[in-house]
């Protein structure tokens, strides 16, 4: 599907930036380092990650820890050695943006040990000037709605766009918040 639409969308829409969650693409074993190549040269350009993402970490561990890498995963998940990343900058052209991925904690505990999502971008704002930024784009992978919208309401002002992946059904819950 990738491979057939990403180059029509691209030309349609002219984005500056594709971002594309790549967690599960192992059936749910993480990404690997071949994936990964691959989406790169259908032209995604970040990818964000989840609770699967170090799943198949000896075969990524050294890119995700390269400073140019394009590969984040959740920067709450806690443990020994966790390799690279969860927020980075990127320069596309002539616009700076900061990505952001975390991951829940409803009905995620036993799936990957990980820290409060909200503390750990309370961390990651405070270290930064927001003005720097044309955007602060947040993937909050997370299991449930309601805690989407709770994400949403916290960061209301604080990011540009926050979007959720991991849950798993259809939902039509797109808004635009005041801030």
């Amino acid at each position: 599907m990738l491979a057939k639409h990403l180059p029509d969308l691209r030309t349609k829409y002219t984005p500056d930036v594709v971002i594309a969650n790549n967690e599960n693409i192992t059936h749910g074993k993480g990404p690997r380092m071949n994936q990964i190549e691959w989406l790169n040269e259908q032209g995604v350009d970040i990818f964000t990650g989840g609770n699967h993402s170090l799943e198949s970490v000896d075969d990524i561990r050294e890119y995700l820890d390269k400073e140019n890498s394009n590969q984040l995963r959740p920067d709450n998940i806690t443990g020994e050695d966790v390799p690279g990343t969860g927020h980075r900058e990127f320069v596309f052209g002539d616009k700076k943006i900061l990505v952001i991925n975390v991951l829940g904690t409803v009905f995620m505990g036993d799936k990957c040990p990980c820290s409060n999502p909200y503390q750990k971008i309370d961390h990651i704002l405070r270290d930064v000037n927001p003005s720097e930024y044309e955007a602060i784009l947040v993937d909050f992978h997370k299991e449930t709605t309601s805690e989407g919208y709770a994400m949403a309401n916290y960061l209301d002002g604080r990011a540009s766009l926050l979007w959720g992946t991991h849950t798993h059904v259809q939902t039509a819950d797109a808004d635009i918040w005041p801030g």
